[in-house]
């Protein structure tokens, strides 16, 4: 398949059918982008953020990102890709700086419709309103709690924060525990 991009006078990605598939993980990503910078202007995207924000996603069964758990929680290199090509694409405009880390924001207004659903971007638009004012920090502690939950079949409340403090050591059991008691994604687990 030999790959065309067309853009058309409004400046809107025209695709083949075998294309849609290609850019709907970076269209996901850019959408997250997008959303995130119209709603919380002031709070820095970094990958960190759409790393922990697209983990939600994934477990709120946007689609399988094949997540491992890593270093800042669960990672996807799929999701770096998808970021990565969505700056090719134009979408985005990703800038490092030294002592802040990666700003991400949305470059241009790109249309969406052919690529995602309309139940894709519902769910983003809720993450976006339930965690985009949360830091990246905050974001790796929940992702990576839920990870817990998923992966490891973890419900006990209590014993995923002493899981999620045995693996982040340099936050206090009380700040982890803190953060994840506001997170509703996490809620059955307080129940049992």
């Amino acid at each position: 398949m030999s790959m065309r991009l067309i853009w058309n006078e409004q400046g809107i990605l025209e695709v083949c059918e075998e294309m849609k598939s290609l850019l709907k993980g970076p269209a996901l990503v850019y959408y997250l982008v997008r959303k995130l910078y119209a709603r919380h202007p002031d709070k820095q995207i970094g990958r960190t953020k759409i790393q922990k924000l697209m983990y939600l996603f994934d477990a709120k069964g946007g689609t399988d990102l094949g997540y491992s758990l890593y270093h800042y929680g669960p990672y996807s290199p799929k999701v770096t890709s998808f970021t990565n090509l969505a700056q090719a694409m134009g979408w985005l405009r990703i800038l490092w700086d030294s002592d802040k880390g990666y700003f991400i924001s949305p470059k241009r207004e790109a249309e969406l419709a052919s690529f995602l659903a309309e139940n894709e971007m519902k769910v983003i638009d809720t993450l976006v309103e339930e965690f985009g004012s949360y830091t990246a920090t905050q974001l790796s502690v929940i992702a990576t709690a839920l990870f817990v939950k998923r992966v490891f079949n973890e419900r006990d409340f209590d014993t995923i924060v002493d899981i999620v403090a045995a693996l982040k050591q340099k936050y206090s059991k009380q700040w982890i525990r803190k953060v994840l008691e506001s997170v509703s994604l996490l809620r059955s687990s307080r129940n049992s």
